[in-house]
């Protein structure tokens, strides 16, 4: 397998390119912001995706995956930037899986978690979809767009993906900074979901193209946790007996613009079962995590 990755700037992509070449997979990776030497600079909205399609998936697409990581994840900025977030999430997303297709190069997209309400949580791939925020129904609109126009593809639904490192944008690098700084963690009450180690999301890309798999998989840990126990336990395992406080509040004290789904978590039995793959605990992490102290 032969790897391009749409949106190598950002932390799932960054941290998927970077697996990719300590495994020796050959891999390219497109960026907009913060584009070094390694990347293809790429823009989703306005860029020509022939012009910098590598020749190696011009020649080869049998062997080629690519990985669509580009979006705006933001809740609230789908919201206030509807139409920016809308042309990028949905109609340049649609136009670059059909120019992946014109060249015969299976992909995989990145989903959310948010293409659901939060209100039962342990959804699994075949209940139907019913996001409560912006950024939730330009996802599920890509999902059903995949699922009727692009049987062949892949659609891994994540929840909360993490590192074991102390930088770029996952929480434990968020809370490894406040553990340091303020001595106290901030979580939304109540909200429940799956975390999951990023370097997982490549095992199971490999293991799905190698199986010549296609359709939706929840790309999840097993394990779930609130918001709140997680970041105790972090602190637990972390910084311990360093009385750093976990604070919680609810969406509305946080004055959010956009609703949140509170129970995400996901049923991984059909990606564990079909691709013969596990995931890395939390407790794990724990260990392999880098505090920079």
């Amino acid at each position: 397998m032969k790897l391009l990755i749409i949106g190598a700037s950002g932390f799932i992509g960054s941290s998927i390119f970077k697996k990719a070449v300590e495994e020796k997979t050959p891999v390219w990776g497109t960026g907009f912001k913060g584009v070094d030497d390694n990347l293809i600079y790429f823009n989703l909205l306005k860029g020509n995706f022939d012009e910098i399609l590598p020749s190696e998936f011009k020649n080869n697409p049998q062997d080629a995956l690519a990985l669509i990581c580009s979006a705006n994840p933001s809740i609230e900025g789908c919201k206030k930037n509807y139409e920016e977030s809308y042309n990028l999430n949905v109609l340049s997303t649609k136009k670059l899986m059909g120019d992946l297709a014109k060249n015969k190069i299976k992909f995989c997209f990145i989903s959310t978690d948010c293409v659901y309400d939060g209100v039962n949580g342990y959804y699994s791939e075949d209940e139907q979809q019913c996001p409560c925020n912006e950024y939730g129904r330009q996802k599920s609109e890509i999902e059903k767009f995949i699922l009727e126009n692009h049987k062949s593809d892949l659609i891994f639904r994540i929840s909360q993906t993490l590192s074991n490192v102390n930088y770029g944008k996952h929480i434990f690098a968020e809370w490894n900074r406040w553990c340091k700084t303020s001595k106290e963690i901030l979580c939304i009450k109540d909200n429940f979901f799956s975390p999951t180690f990023v370097n997982d999301i490549y095992y199971a890309l490999g293991a799905a193209f190698s199986k010549k798999k296609a359709g939706l998989y929840n790309c999840v840990n097993g394990e779930h946790f609130s918001r709140e126990e997680l970041a105790r336990q972090f602190v637990r395992h972390l910084y311990p007996g360093s009385g750093v406080k976990v604070i919680t509040k609810t969406p509305e004290e946080f004055g959010f613009s956009e609703k949140r789904a509170l129970k995400t978590y996901l049923d991984n039995t059909k990606i564990v079962s079909e691709l013969a793959i596990s995931f890395t605990s939390m407790k794990t992490v724990f260990r392999t995590f880098d505090t920079g102290r």
